[in-house]
């Protein structure tokens, strides 16, 4: 019996040492994988990388100059600038009605405005009511276009802002105001119409608001001067 007790035994610890090595060469077969497996992605970002270096073409870097100007023609520029500037003051001293183009979803729309008369420093100044068309395309859009067509023609380009200031309105209200809208300044249903021009194009020539768009070509006798403020 004691001879059975031993073969047990014997076979427990035969059988222990079996699946011990089993455990050990598993083990050593996945450590195996682990690390062909991780040596195979470094191969893999590796070939990606070289062929993002081959494919990748190097930037060209270059330089914007600008044509240097002498102290003489930035003085002539500057003289032109400023001439232009004060024959575009000339014409809106004499102007009042005007029309303003507003971005009106896909489209452009112009209506006639009454200017509020104030010496032109860069700035024109409308009143309108709140819920207008033109106040919601504004909202919505700041750019605009203000044509001033008469004896001579200003074409002024720039971004106009809802101004609902009290102090602000009263500045330009008058008793024609009054009379128009039917109210006071303080009206919350009016506001103004800031618009800072950016840009103008303007002629000076003879002849009528007709003579000038009755002609097949009315800029063919000069082109117009542009003036970026």
């Amino acid at each position: 019996m004691m001879n059975d007790e031993y073969n047990t035994t014997e076979l427990n610890d035969s059988e222990d040492a079996v699946a011990e090595e089993i455990d050990d060469r598993e083990a050593m077969i996945d450590g195996a994988n682990a690390e062909q497996e991780a040596m195979i992605a470094q191969e893999v970002v590796e070939q990606e990388r070289a062929h993002t270096e081959e494919t990748t073409e190097p930037e060209a870097i270059t330089e914007a100059r600008e044509p240097s100007l002498s102290p003489e023609q930035e003085k002539v520029i500057q003289q032109e600038k400023m001439g232009g500037i004060e024959s575009v003051k000339k014409i809106l001293d004499k102007a009042r009605v005007a029309f303003l183009t507003t971005v009106s979803g896909k489209q452009l729309l112009s209506r006639p405005m009454y200017m509020q008369k104030r010496e032109f420093d860069g700035t024109l100044w409308f009143f309108a009511k709140s819920d207008s068309p033109k106040v919601e395309d504004i909202r919505r859009d700041s750019r605009v276009n203000v044509l001033f067509a008469e004896k001579d023609y200003v074409s002024l380009s720039g971004r106009a802002e809802i101004v609902e200031n009290d102090l602000k309105k009263k500045m330009y209200w008058g008793k024609t105001l009054e009379k128009y809208f039917e109210t006071d300044y303080n009206d919350p249903d009016i506001v103004l119409i800031k618009i800072d021009a950016l840009s103008a194009q303007f002629w000076e020539k003879p002849g009528s608001l007709d003579s000038l768009f009755n002609r097949v070509d009315p800029i063919s006798e000069g082109e117009g001067i542009t003036v970026e403020f």
